[in-house]
């Protein structure tokens, strides 16, 4: 799991982020160089996972808006990020509630889901 403080410092020192009122919907906005905007009403579960999708966009030299499939790439590869698809199931005996491991319901399923596929591919059978 990544400090995505910690991440943003040694990935881009020169990147403040600054909090915003954001359209309904958006959690946060980057430049891809300069900028990363986030909702000012985000929690801090919402927050952290926000700021690590927009670093993800911003490691991978993203600039403007991108399309649906590069949205679902950058939010999987996120989500893996911020817990791996073991910690992430391995938790989920004991809790149904992703805000308790730090990651949003929609994060968690994101990566539960890029995890399934990759056992499948992988050959590893579905339970």
């Amino acid at each position: 799991m990544h400090s995505t403080w910690g991440m943003l410092h040694a990935l881009a020192p020169h990147i403040s982020p600054f909090f915003a009122l954001l359209s309904d919907g958006l959690s946060g906005l980057t430049d891809g160089r300069s900028r990363i905007l986030l909702d000012k009403r985000l929690d801090p579960v919402e927050r952290r996972c926000a700021l690590m999708h927009e670093l993800v966009h911003i490691e991978h030299g993203h600039t403007g808006c991108q399309g649906p499939r590069t949205e679902r790439r950058v939010r999987h590869e996120a989500g893996r990020r911020l817990i791996s698809p073991t910690h992430l199931l391995e938790a989920y005996r004991w809790t149904e509630h992703p805000e308790e491991l730090g990651v949003t319901p929609r994060q968690s399923s994101s990566t539960c889901s890029r995890h399934s596929q990759t056992a499948s591919a992988g050959g590893l059978a579905r339970r």
